[in-house]
């Protein structure tokens, strides 16, 4: 395995569910340089999950609650924010490097 480093973030958020998502997109409308490294291949978490590829029906048997996450995910996908699906994030230093992997690559 390689190993990168990445560009400097003025913030770095792991994780792309709800919370995840909402701190990135008011972090990034903020004018801050935004980093969101998520384990999954997409957005929303295990609350949002699919939420962008679900169709009505699972909209409908889901509800209000679940659909309320695709406007999330459309904005962050908005937002401008570096997304980074599929990154496992093994370290935190007390530096504030993070160690990831990405792609079969090694990142800091």
């Amino acid at each position: 395995m390689t190993q990168q480093t990445i560009p400097f973030a003025d913030l770095v958020v792991i994780g792309a569910g709800p919370a995840g998502m909402a701190a990135a997109t008011e972090a990034a409308k903020a004018g801050l340089s935004v980093t969101l490294l998520d384990e999954a291949p997409a957005p929303g978490g295990q609350i949002y999950r699919g939420i962008e590829t679900a169709g009505p029906r699972r909209l409908q048997i889901l509800g209000p609650d679940y659909a309320e996450g695709r406007s999330l995910a459309d904005s962050f996908r908005a937002s401008g924010a570096t997304y980074l699906p599929g990154a496992l994030v093994w370290n935190i230093g007390t530096d504030r490097v993070i160690d990831y992997s990405h792609q079969g690559v090694s990142h800091q």
